[in-house]
């Protein structure tokens, strides 16, 4: 008998170890994955941190603030001159004619004009 409980004894020391291996393996390939999903979210974080400074250095030029300011808070240089052409604009701008006097302001003439 005691050569069969030292069969025993081994058998079981060999399937705990086998279950214990078995567990590490498939513990590293979950962390192997895990790892990476990290690495795909910090690839596309650095991406989007790379993008995120090309645009601020834009957004730092003359160029983009001499956009924005002509875009967006309606500036010109000096000396510049702008021509608001009514039909762009809508008609909210039209010259309408002074009907006081019965003459036509010289916006609303001109646009007759040549329409």
């Amino acid at each position: 008998m005691p050569a069969q409980a030292k069969y025993i004894i081994l058998s079981v020391l060999f399937v705990t170890a086998a279950v214990n291996f078995t567990r590490t393996t498939l513990s590293i390939l979950e962390n192997s994955k895990r790892l990476d999903n990290v690495k795909g979210s910090v690839a596309e974080l650095e991406a989007r941190k790379i993008h995120m400074e090309e645009q601020l250095a834009y957004e730092k030029t003359n160029e983009f603030i001499e956009k924005k300011a002509r875009n967006e808070l309606n500036m010109v240089k000096p000396g510049e001159k702008v021509f608001v052409i009514p039909q762009i604009l809508g008609e909210n701008t039209e010259a309408k004619p002074n009907k006081e006097d019965g003459k036509m302001t010289p916006a609303r003439a001109w646009i007759e004009l040549f329409f």
